[in-house]
């Protein structure tokens, strides 16, 4: 199962974000932080802004998944999406998609608050991939959902890595196709003490 949950935070006179966590099978793959688009009036257009994106998400990340289900905390914007189901389901290839009410007090929903106010979560109670976080790049994203533009990302590359040091393939892709994967880069790993 895929699944996105989607969050976002109107901040009158300044600028607005979104925050989205992705899991496949109960796995975090993705967090990212990421300006709402032109100029949000009230929360109401910040939540539909954010559907959207987790829709232009799971176009990119849900490759061979056959349910998705993205969440939100506003009634009236998944009401509103849901209407709009049938149209949104005809861009997915014959995948099911839904779209459902979460509370904000939900863990991942919790997470994707957090994101939405530029706080990006490191440290969950729940399985994580290693995730690609796109927090410090808010423009990328943002970019590719409004104008469906190439995104590029760093994938894990499990194969290649060893315990000092984490490789990584750099990923440029439109929503359709991948475009280049062929660049690798060793990161040296760093151990962080909580407390």
């Amino acid at each position: 199962m895929f699944e996105v949950y989607c969050d976002s935070s109107y901040n009158e006179g300044e600028d607005s974000y979104i925050g989205c966590t992705v899991l496949r099978d109960g796995k975090q793959i993705h967090q990212s932080t990421t300006k709402v688009p032109d100029a949000p009036q009230n929360n109401l257009d910040c939540e539909l802004a954010a559907l959207t994106f987790a829709v232009t998400l799971s176009k990119i990340l849900s490759e061979g998944d056959r349910d998705i289900i993205i969440y939100n905390d506003s009634t009236e914007a998944v009401k509103a999406f849901q209407k709009g189901r049938p149209e949104i389901e005809k861009k997915f290839s014959g995948l099911s998609i839904n779209f459902e009410y979460i509370p904000r007090e939900k863990v991942n929903q919790a997470t994707a608050d957090s994101l939405s106010k530029k706080f990006p979560v490191f440290f969950l109670n729940i399985p994580t991939s290693e995730v690609e976080s796109f927090s410090r790049r808010e423009d990328i994203l943002s970019d590719i959902a409004r104008n469906e533009r190439s995104v590029f990302y760093l994938e894990k590359v499990e194969e290649k890595s060893t315990n000092k040091k984490t490789c990584y393939r750099l990923m440029i892709r439109t929503m359709e196709k991948i475009l280049s994967d062929d660049r690798l880069y060793l990161i040296k790993r760093e151990v962080q003490a909580l407390r």
